[in-house]
């Protein structure tokens, strides 16, 4: 998974979170959630 285009694909956090909980990817889910907030403070 290359996590800087997950992170671009991302918009609505909830249903990407619980997606990836049903993958068992909750560990990933949370890091590009996570990177996508500090991004977006960033560009505030």
């Amino acid at each position: 998974m290359n996590m800087l285009k997950e992170i671009e694909k991302v918009e609505n956090v909830e249903p990407y979170i619980r997606k990836a909980l049903d993958n068992k990817e909750k560990i990933m889910a949370l890091a590009i959630v996570y990177t996508k907030m500090v991004i977006h403070v960033l560009n505030i």
